[in-house]
């Protein structure tokens, strides 16, 4: 897909139709096939796409990589490669989300000094639109699991593993967006205007903030993981106490059954009409001894 760039992104048929500064994007088959475009399509072509977003500037381009992490409904990461020379932008994506992002940009998007630059940090910030909307749902989330917690609810443990790779991958992705940004930055060679820097400033401090925000909230599931230690430690010291009321309760019944068990000839007790309920009450009023015991010492 073809736009040319004027005040509004311009959709083009075909490449002979190009003039100016122009916009393209392909998947990886469809850029195998062009092979006597004028854009930088080698160039990349030969880019790997990782899972780092991150810019590298050279002489006569700056190239790099896009890795959104999965999120929400998006349940798969999206991996995408650009290269942007003084008056072109090309981007190979097999997912069709650049090509959707393009589309918001087309529809609502108008410039009284078109640039690439300009277009591209559009495009950055489209990438962080509604995150903050986004972090702010996620961190109501985590409050209700710590609410559901503090009920002793344990198993939400597995909820708290999810948000804290969930939150992990985010401060990475907003670390690299930063890095990015600066990158964009201080780039050297004057491929973009001191408005269309100011402009990757500003989208820098947006990614700053989402990264602040991540981090605030990798040092809130921290909190939020001794509170489920806690809650599992207070839960085996109940589960401890339980044992050792009932363990001191059979105690004396225990010595009671081996007094009584031992085969000495002369136990007045073995030939005694009454020996049978003497020894049942002995153990009755030891058990009642100890639950008295234990009540009033607030053992239990």
């Amino acid at each position: 897909m073809y736009f040319r760039l004027d005040r509004r992104l311009c959709p083009l048929s075909s490449e002979e139709e190009m003039k100016g500064k122009t916009v393209a994007v392909f998947t990886r088959e469809e850029a195998k096939e062009k092979t006597s475009s004028t854009l930088p399509i080698s160039l990349a072509l030969a880019i790997s796409p990782g899972r780092f977003c991150k810019a590298e500037p050279f002489l006569d381009r700056i190239q790099g990589t896009f890795f959104l992490p999965p999120r929400g409904d998006r349940k798969k990461g999206i991996r995408f490669c650009y290269v942007i020379e003084k008056d072109s932008l090309l981007f190979l994506d097999d997912s069709g989300f650049v090509l959707s992002q393009l589309n918001r940009i087309q529809k609502n998007r108008e410039w009284d000094e078109p640039g690439i630059g300009r277009l591209f940090s559009d495009f950055l910030e489209l990438l962080i639109q509604s995150d903050r909307e986004y972090l702010e749902k996620l961190e109501n989330r985590i409050a209700e699991t710590e609410t559901e917690i503090l009920r002793g609810q344990e198993e939400r443990h597995v909820r708290l593993l999810a948000f804290r790779k969930e939150v992990m991958t985010l401060n990475h992705y907003y670390s690299q967006l930063l890095d990015m940004a600066e990158e964009m930055q201080e780039e050297e060679n004057r491929f973009f205007t001191n408005e269309e820097q100011r402009l990757f400033k500003l989208f820098g401090d947006r990614a700053d903030r989402l990264f602040e925000k991540t981090r605030m909230l990798r040092e809130y599931l921290m909190q939020l993981q001794e509170v489920y230690r806690s809650q599992l430690d207070m839960r085996q010291n109940r589960i401890m106490k339980i044992l050792t009321v009932v363990t001191a309760i059979f105690s004396p019944l225990s010595l009671i059954v081996g007094w009584y068990g031992m085969n000495f000839e002369h136990m007045p007790e073995l030939s005694w009409r009454f020996g049978y309920p003497a020894v049942a009450f002995l153990c009755l009023a030891a058990v009642g001894f100890c639950l008295w015991l234990f009540k009033k010492k607030h053992f239990w």
